[in-house]
């Protein structure tokens, strides 16, 4: 089983890798070519699953949709839109 901090490593590795992977020359990826197998091999290790990424990222529209949703006033009271255009209790800002 693979915990979740493994599977952020393995997908800081994966970016370093790839990023790696690009700045290398066809020859150098040619001499190199088993080393970057098991370099890859290393990162799809611990690499989450494709139902994880999609937890993950469900998530994160979720709270996108509700920090669009909720805003803070410049005095610092939380605001909910409203159809009315209601305004800030305290300040009366819209």
């Amino acid at each position: 089983m693979t915990l979740p901090d493994e599977e952020l490593c393995s997908i800081k590795r994966t970016h370093e890798f790839l990023r790696d992977l690009l700045r290398m020359n066809i020859t150098t990826i040619r001499k190199e070519a088993r080393t970057i197998r098991e370099r890859a091999s290393r990162c799809l290790r611990h690499y989450p699953w494709d139902m994880v990424v999609e937890k993950l990222w469900e998530k994160r529209i979720k709270d996108m949709e509700d920090s669009f949703k909720k805003r803070n006033c410049t005095c610092g009271a939380e605001l909910t839109p409203t159809d009315d255009g209601s305004a800030c209790e305290c300040c009366g800002e819209v």
